[in-house]
């Protein structure tokens, strides 16, 4: 029989944390990217928006 000293307390909370951030980082890329696709068709890249989006795109990949 396991006895209760013999549990595993696993700290989930950061690779959670990690997790989320970068879906959410992935979601608002997707949503600036696309508010901003008119600049991209028109070859307009060095805007601060389509950097932020680009940013947070990255980001999500480095995570």
């Amino acid at each position: 029989m396991i006895s209760n000293t013999m549990k595993s307390e696993t700290n989930v909370k950061l690779p959670l944390a990690f997790i989320l951030y970068g879906l959410i980082a992935l979601i608002i890329a997707q949503i600036i990217l696309f508010i901003n696709s008119d600049l991209l068709t028109n070859s307009s890249f060095r805007l601060p928006d389509i950097w932020m989006g680009l940013i947070f795109f990255f980001l999500d990949m480095q995570l």
